[in-house]
């Protein structure tokens, strides 16, 4: 066991506070619209930390920690120049959510039926919860990975006489606990603990980030293990990346443009999304997340670092061999991928000190407990929400609802274990999420997004467009999984001369354009009579688009509305100010290492200053926003307590408003 006494009472004592508040906040869910979105009380400082846990599960943070070891610093700056100057453009502006918020639908497929049809919405349900199950049915696996790992539990354990397997135990335990958690207040449970659980994470990781900083890393020995990087592999300079697999530029941009794509399609954060209380309130929850997420990249690159001087640098060759020795026997038991997404966590557990490992143990822990409990939440919902009643002619008593509700999250933790047991991952997690993602992905966005924003799209264009989405993500498995077995080599491919290896970040794109030509075509070939309503689906009247109009159009390119108070403003501009000043400074840096006139030393220097300067913004930020978070929780009972929440809806949509285009 590597955990010492202070390191289990840290982990105990966590959970036992994250407990606590599940119990209590669960008594304050007593509707279908308190169980499914949190009655709409959500404030924009509590969704900016509870939303954002969604996608910071314990196999995230592994999945990060494996981009950021195979991609180095390059990693974060290809990160840093592209995706945070869209993801704040987007964010401001309200990109597809604040338009979801206006339609007042519970779900995304409740909105698909408000626009399309019912069957649409039937089998956008269908095709979501599939994909979703099958991207889900991971996270308990990696997770069971990771505590076998850090605590250096054996494979089995002795238990009346009998070996048991300690792996598929673990996954067990973990999905049960979080199953009861939601189990009792739904989506009121989910929220509060996703907060208690950011707000926790955002202290340990200040904590860690100057424990490793202050007794383990020397900048000296990061740069001797970062120059050993080839030529064209660079782990410092962005400009010469051409020979990183995966992780490279064009994983970056493509993952900008599904971004924009795919900001809906995600149902595993639709109950976060519509439970703010107003949309501007969502609107200014998700930019505000945009500093928060900044910001804990510095925990996963810290963390990186002090993994990569362990297991290669000279000064280190004893501990760097005892991680390698556990290395290689996790490879035998599990196979080469899982020791890859393990390297880091497991050089962690021997380099971190007492309490740094129960410190960083209760991180993945908090981790695991809100993005699955989103997760069990979201698609047990979507299950009962968008696939069976529909089919219902009447709706069924609240207190039934609420029942299948709780039903179908119990089904789904099932098959995440049973999928956990059976399924033996070959390629890393981010991959493995592109590959899993593209069945809905792929062709979701045609319609949501599209839905929102083009009144001529039409219910035949929607179900052509998830008809080549679901088509392309099974080819995409059956190509991914069999193509090197096959034929001995990765499938290669050339464009404008350059040779690129196909992965399932690509398969994603080629899916995305193909579906959303196949929604335009289909709608276009087949549309008759008016255009779609978008103003009635949107609840908007004349005085909504007359109001916009009178805005400067600067403001109406960054999003800036009237609702925007002086405050909102200065927020924005600040965010802004941040983002695109170090774009500028990694732009800068980017021209002189391409006209060869700077090198690993001056690119080491740039990012020491930019690491320092997000400690800065961590520490800024974690006690702004959990001040802010705690009075959103106040209120949000307050309004859960008095009756002023929105607790009539059910979900369901009371006339098929099929389009008539």
């Amino acid at each position: 066991m590597h955990l010492q006494s202070p390191d289990w009472f840290i982990v105990i004592a966590a959970f036992v506070l994250f407990a606590g508040m599940a119990i209590w906040s669960g008594r304050q869910s007593k509707s279908v619209s308190g169980f499914l979105v949190s009655g709409r009380c959500a404030g924009r400082y509590l969704l900016t930390i509870a939303a954002g846990m969604v996608w910071i599960d314990a196999i995230n943070i592994v999945g990060m920690f494996e981009l950021y070891y195979v991609g180095g610093f390059p990693g974060m700056g290809w990160g840093l120049m592209i995706q945070p100057p869209l993801a704040v453009l987007m964010a401001v502006s309200g990109w597809a959510v604040y338009r979801f918020r206006e339609t007042r639908a519970m779900t995304v497929p409740q909105y698909l039926e408000m626009r399309y049809s019912r069957g649409v919405r039937v089998t956008a349900g269908i095709v979501a919860w599939t994909a979703g199950m099958i991207n889900f049915g991971i996270y308990p696996a990696v997770s069971a990975h990771f505590i076998s790992c850090f605590c250096g539990l054996p494979a089995h354990l002795a238990l009346g006489g009998m070996q048991m397997p300690v792996f598929p135990l673990l996954m067990a335990v973990m999905m049960a606990v979080t199953l009861l958690f939601v189990f009792h207040g739904g989506h009121v449970t989910v929220l509060v603990m996703d907060f208690c659980q950011g707000l926790f994470i955002n202290v340990a990781a200040i904590l860690l980030v100057l424990v490793v900083g202050f007794t383990w890393l020397n900048w000296q020995e990061v740069l001797a293990v970062l120059n050993q990087a080839p030529a064209d592999a660079s782990l410092l300079d962005p400009v010469h990346t051409s020979n990183v697999r995966d992780f490279n530029l064009w994983y970056f941009l493509i993952g900008s443009i599904g971004m924009f794509y795919t900001r809906l399609s995600n149902f595993q954060g639709q109950a976060f999304d519509a439970a703010a209380r107003t949309p501007h309130e969502g609107r200014m929850g998700n930019v505000l997340a945009q500093l928060r997420w900044h910001t804990l990249c510095l925990f996963f690159m810290v963390m990186v670092l002090a993994a990569q001087t362990a297991l290669k640098h000279p000064a280190h060759a004893t501990l760097g061999h005892s991680i390698q020795a556990w290395l290689d026997v996790l490879e035998q038991q599990h196979g080469a991928a899982v020791r890859g997404q393990m390297t880091v966590s497991t050089a962690l557990a021997f380099i971190l000190p007492v309490g740094g490992k129960g410190l960083f143990l209760a991180i993945m822990v908090a981790a695991m407990i809100s993005s699955k409990s989103a997760f069990i939440h979201s698609f047990g919902s979507i299950f009962v929400q968008d696939v069976v009643m529909p089919f219902r002619k009447t709706a069924p008593a609240p207190e039934r609802q609420l029942r299948w509700l709780r039903l179908s999250m119990f089904g789904v933790t099932a098959f995440a274990i049973l999928f956990g047991c059976l399924y033996r991952q070959t390629e890393s997690i981010l991959m493995y999420f592109a590959l899993s993602n593209t069945l809905w992905l792929g062709g979701s966005g045609a319609i949501l997004i599209g839905g929102l924003y083009w009144k001529k799209g039409n219910t035949r264009g929607a179900y052509a467009a998830m008809g080549v989405g679901a088509v392309l993500g099974l080819g995409g498995f059956a190509i991914m999984q069999g193509w090197e077995k096959w034929f001995g080599a990765p499938l290669r491919f050339s464009v404008a001369g350059h040779a690129f290896e196909l992965n399932p970040q690509w398969w994603l794109l080629f899916t995305m354009v193909v579906s959303t030509l196949a929604y335009v075509g289909v709608s276009l070939a087949t549309r008759r009579g008016v255009s779609f309503d978008l103003d009635r689906l949107l609840h908007r009247g004349e005085s909504t688009a007359a109001s916009d109009e009178r805005i400067p159009l600067w403001k109406r390119i960054c999003g800036i509305t009237p609702e925007f108070t002086t405050r909102d403003r200065l927020t924005v501009y600040l965010l802004m100010g941040w983002i695109f000043v170090w774009f500028a400074a990694c732009v800068v840096m980017i021209a002189f290492a391409v006209a060869g006139r700077i090198g690993n030393a001056e690119w080491a220097g740039f990012w020491k200053i930019y690491l320092c300067a997000l400690f800065g913004l961590l520490v800024f930020t974690t006690a702004w926003l959990g001040i802010g978070g705690i009075r959103d929780l106040k209120t949000m009972f307050h309004l859960l307590r008095t009756g002023s929440a929105d607790t009539a809806e059910d979900g369901s949509v009371a006339t098929d408003r099929s389009d008539a285009a």
